[in-house]
């Protein structure tokens, strides 16, 4: 099946996979975390993974998820609220752990702690496919900073001073380009 062709749903009512719209689209019921009753998702890769969050047992807190069509879904553990997750190309997901830090986990690494700039809190909000985070991170005097995670250097000031906050959207694309908001004042900036 091509991935392009995937629609993502989460029907709680469909036991199985349906065809839909025609023969070029099918729903596939995600399924929830153990013991959980909705789950929401916030990402999709080439390779047909999911990504989001919900509650396995409401006092659990807020989980990550990574679905993929081979494995079906794997609980990442608890995460900051309810923030979004996003994933690579290489199955690699970046999201906000419950200490309010960053993170990138993998199969093959598990979660990692980002840590944060100069002290306080960091959020993370995309990955590229080279495995770069970025999103933002508030230091001891209450600023917020933007981050790039690499796993070759760690976690740097971009300089971008002010142009997003913890709740503002912000996307990156795998150039490195990062599209924002200017304050939270509504204007974007690329």
């Amino acid at each position: 099946m091509n991935t392009r062709s995937l629609l993502v749903g989460l029907i709680l009512s469909v036991v199985t996979a349906v065809p839909c719209f025609g023969a070029d689209y099918v729903i596939i019921d995600l399924g929830n975390l153990p013991g959980g009753r909705s789950t929401r998702v916030d990402g999709l890769n080439e390779l047909g993974q999911v990504v989001g969050g919900g509650w396995p047992d409401p006092p659990a807190g807020y989980h990550a998820f990574v679905w993929d069509p081979i494995t079906g879904m794997e609980d990442l553990g608890r995460i900051y609220g309810s923030n979004r997750v996003a994933v690579n190309n290489r199955g690699q997901v970046a999201g906000t752990n419950a200490v309010h830090h960053a993170f990138v986990w993998s199969a093959e690494t598990g979660m990692i702690d980002l840590g944060t700039l100069n002290g306080g809190q960091s959020w993370g909000y995309e990955i590229t496919d080279d495995g770069h985070v970025f999103g933002v991170s508030i230091d001891s005097d209450r600023d917020i900073r933007v981050f790039e995670w690499a796993p070759e250097t760690g976690m740097r000031d971009l300089g971008l001073d002010d142009v997003v906050g913890p709740d503002t959207p912000m996307r990156v694309n795998n150039a490195h380009q990062i599209a924002g908001m200017i304050g939270g004042l509504g204007h974007a900036v690329g």
